[in-house]
């Protein structure tokens, strides 16, 4: 269940799904991660309970995945010169957790597949501004088939990954 609330919110009756129960047996199971602080009753729509994880549980759950993030974060600030914003650290996220590599459709470019992936959380314009000034740094490459066009193909500075 918790693996299934990194991906966003989810009703109680979805996660129910995950266990193989009713949607009345999930808060006990998920009771002591609440008392913890790790998720929360986000809301309740027309009486349907909709979980998710909170920050702490976010930061737990992708620190539990190993430190290689918070690492990569590290590298990208001290590239910088600066600390990174929240909005940026999930840009950054998204492409650690595509193995450093965004290739633009037909149909979505790398910044609305970015997008996409953090599910509205940060603007489409921030998106952009993020990896143009990401790009301008040297922590994501960018390919572009000329300089008119959007970019193609990114990732992440290989020294970050390792």
């Amino acid at each position: 269940m918790l693996l299934r609330l990194v991906q966003g919110p989810a009703l109680a009756r979805e996660l129910a799904q995950l266990i193989n129960t009713t949607s009345n047996e999930v808060y006990p199971r998920l009771e002591r991660y609440i008392f913890k602080g790790l998720i929360q009753k986000a809301r309740t729509i027309n009486r349907l309970n909709i979980y998710s994880l909170t920050e702490k549980g976010k930061q737990l759950l992708f620190l539990s995945k190993g430190s290689d993030f918070e690492e990569v974060v590290k590298k990208a600030e001290k590239k910088l010169g600066r600390n990174l914003d929240e909005e940026e650290k999930e840009v950054l996220r998204v492409f650690y957790e595509e193995k450093g590599y965004i290739e633009a459709s037909s149909t979505e470019s790398v910044a609305e597949k970015v997008y996409y992936k953090l599910k509205g959380k940060v603007k489409l314009y921030r998106i952009e501004q993020i990896l143009d000034d990401l790009t301008s740094n040297h922590i994501i490459f960018g390919f572009r088939p000329n300089k008119r066009s959007l970019v193609m193909k990114a990732k992440l500075d290989r020294d970050l990954l390792h």
